[in-house]
């Protein structure tokens, strides 16, 4: 039985053929393992750009003393999340236009290459730099983790697959000051940057 309308069909009989092919598609939808990949890195993806916030905010006074930049103590504050807010309105219209995994690689590059640089750095000025250049990064990561998270799955159940995504913000919220701490203590600040490359290699890696 088909679900597309007549063509003078009225909005409620679209609306309503609109929602038994949403039902369909929901009832028919079996993730395969390529989907499984997929879903695991968008959730680390989640997770990382989640904790990143309270990891560093956990050492960035020992940062900023060790760099010498508490004149600028606020721009390495306000630099990586100026970068994601610059960040995500222009991933979004650009997604719609170009495609999303394009831009999903290049946040992955500028987020893991601007954590490097910043355990890299001796001077404020540069860390200040390197956090706005990862701030790009993670504003397009949570953008396209979002927009392809929809692009894959159906509304029906994507409730079901957006729960387990949206819980990373608080298990993040819990590990992310413990970790901080324990690296800035027994490896040092710089290795906090450092941290995230691995995951965010392997995020990138479908």
């Amino acid at each position: 039985m088909s679900s597309t309308p007549a063509p003078g069909a009225s909005a409620s009989e679209h609306a309503d053929a609109q929602a038994i092919s949403s039902a369909v598609e929901g009832m028919t939808f079996r993730p395969d393992r390529r989907f499984w990949v997929v879903y695991i890195c968008l959730m680390m993806v989640q997770f990382l750009t989640a904790m990143y916030h309270t990891v560093v905010a956990t050492a960035l006074p020992t940062v900023i003393g060790d760099l010498g930049g508490v004149a600028h103590m606020s721009w390495a504050i306000t630099a990586y999340t100026l970068g994601q807010t610059l960040a995500m309105p222009i991933n979004g219209k650009l997604g719609d236009l170009v495609g999303r995994k394009q831009l999903y690689l290049l946040a992955i590059a500028l987020f893991v290459g601007g954590s490097a640089l910043c355990g890299l750095t001796s001077d404020m000025f540069e860390f200040t730099v390197f956090r706005f250049v990862q701030g790009l990064g993670g504003g397009g990561l949570m953008i396209c983790s979002q927009a392809i998270t929809g692009d894959i799955i159906p509304p029906r159940v994507r409730g079901t697959y957006m729960a387990p995504m949206g819980a990373m913000f608080g298990i993040a919220a819990i590990l992310g000051p413990l970790l901080g701490g324990w690296l800035s203590d027994w490896l040092g600040w710089r290795w906090i940057f450092w941290f995230f490359l691995p995951f965010g290699l392997f995020a990138g890696w479908p």
